[in-house]
């Protein structure tokens, strides 16, 4: 009888203790996948965030763009536009703030989030678009000639036409890779710890 009782307590022992280590590898297995999951929601729900923000922010420089160059080229074929050039002039200046204050904010969102591929095209070609465009603007508002200023004015319109198609393909990128879910940490070629640390 003394023999039945240890082995029914060293079973009931080995079940307890056995019982509980699987257990507790169960529920802290069931935790890291909750947790992961959560983590997975957040990051495709800041990676929607970035895509609007920065989506948003370059469409409308570009349409403030537009409307600038509509107002100088009428000014430049001799219409009296004084206002909406004033207009125009002032609605630019109010979105370059908004993109300029946070142009590199605004890179880092793309690059953590759909990756260095995505982030040089923003840097390479959207922005560097942006950055021609402008110069065409300020040099058309520097010569004398009507001649001068149609050239750079012409040069604009194409810069920016040339910028519409890279803005809609960064967006397109940046919201196919959402649909797919290769973002952030998921994205094809995603920045990992220590790869850009501060110097």
């Amino acid at each position: 009888m003394t023999k039945d009782i240890l082995v029914l307590v060293i079973s009931f022992l080995l079940t307890t203790v056995a019982g509980g280590f699987v257990g507790t590898y169960l529920q802290q297995r069931s935790w890291k996948r909750q947790n992961e999951a959560r983590l997975r929601e957040e990051e495709l729900r800041r990676a929607d965030t970035a895509c609007q923000t920065v989506s948003a922010l370059i469409d409308k420089r570009r349409y403030r763009m537009v409307r600038l160059l509509n107002a100088m080229q009428e000014q430049s074929a001799g219409r009296d536009v004084a206002d909406k050039l004033e207009q125009g002039l002032q609605a630019y200046d109010a979105v370059l703030f908004e993109y300029n204050d946070s142009l590199n904010v605004h890179f880092s969102l793309v690059g953590t989030y759909f990756g260095e591929r995505a982030r040089a095209w923003f840097q390479d070609e959207v922005h560097a678009t942006f950055v021609r465009a402008g110069e065409h603007f300020v040099r058309a508002g520097r010569v004398a000639s009507a001649e001068e200023v149609g050239a750079e004015l012409d040069a604009a319109a194409r810069e920016l036409d040339s910028l519409n198609e890279h803005i809609y393909r960064l967006s397109v990128f940046m919201m196919a890779m959402l649909r797919e879910g290769r973002v952030g940490r998921q994205a094809d070629d995603a920045l990992q710890p220590g790869q850009l640390e501060p110097r």
